[in-house]
Parts: C-alpha cells; structure tokens; sequence
C-alpha cells in the first residue's frame, strides 16, 4: 500500500508541476494519461483495500471456524470420556458384586460343612448313647438259626 501511495503521490505531482520544457499540446495529453494512470492506480488502490478486507473477515471466519471445530473435538472427547468413566465404575460395581456372591458362597459352603459335621457329630453322639442305652439281650446258640426267636414266659412248660 505504501508503494502504491508513494506512487500515486509522484503521479499527483508531475500532473499539478509540468516538467521542465514540455509544449502546452504534449503537457495536455501527458496530464491526460496521467489522470487515467492516477484513476487506474486509485481504482486498484481501492480494490486491494476491498480485497484486504475480504481477506480479513475471511481470516477471522476461518479463525471461527476452527474454534468451534476444536470447541467440538474438545466436548466429544469429554463426552468419551464420561463413558469410559461409566463403564469402569459399571465394571468396578459388577466386580464387587461378583466378589461379594463368591464370598457369600464360600461362606454357605463352609456354614453347609459345618452344619453337616455338626449334623453328624450329633448324630453319632445320639447313635452312642442309644447304644448305650439298649438292654444287652443275652445271645443264644439259636440266634444263629433263621426261624424266629420265640418268647418264653415263665407258666411255658419245658419239655
């Protein structure tokens, strides 16, 4: 842009001071063109200035536009984020759970262990003392036979 001031600024002058030793025919013409050549310079001045200023909204929407590109990146990665957190905590929550049903069922097997044990300790316990507590029937040498033990009161009449 300087240039081109600088430029249009000599232009300017050599219309406003002819130069030395020109004729009044030529100085016409010569200030013609360059009045069209100050128009022409004008005119681009003009447009590279409109042309700047398109470049600069350009660059300032670009510089939007990205933003909010990177502003979306941003929120997406959060938003993945987030849900590989869920899924952990999920994943955390069901290990837990899984832990505490394993615990819950070494427990019921070691209480049914127990239990039966206790179940069978009693039991021979119980079997003992009623051992213990049956009359000794005295064994005979027919106990040994198939055929039924008879009974004998004391009014049978031994042959």
């Amino acid at each position: 842009k300087t240039n081109k001031k600088s430029s249009l600024d000599e232009i300017e002058e050599k219309i406003k001071s002819p130069g030395r030793g020109q004729q009044s025919g030529n100085s016409e013409s010569s200030s013609e063109s360059l009045h069209n050549n100050i128009d022409f310079l004008a005119t681009l001045e003009l447009r590279s200035s409109e042309e700047d200023e398109r470049q600069k909204v350009l660059r300032k929407e670009m510089k939007e536009k990205k933003r909010i590109q990177q502003l979306q990146q941003i929120q997406e990665l959060q938003m993945q984020q987030d849900a590989l957190q869920q899924a952990e905590l999920c994943n955390k929550v069901k290990d837990q759970d899984r832990k505490l049903k394993n615990e819950e069922k070494k427990k019921d097997t070691l209480r049914e262990k127990r239990m039966s044990t206790e179940r069978k300790s009693k039991d021979d316990r119980n079997d003992m003392s009623k051992r213990r507590n049956r009359k000794q029937v005295p064994s005979t040498d027919s106990s040994d036979s198939d055929e039924p033990m008879k009974k004998h009161s004391i009014f049978d009449i031994v042959d």
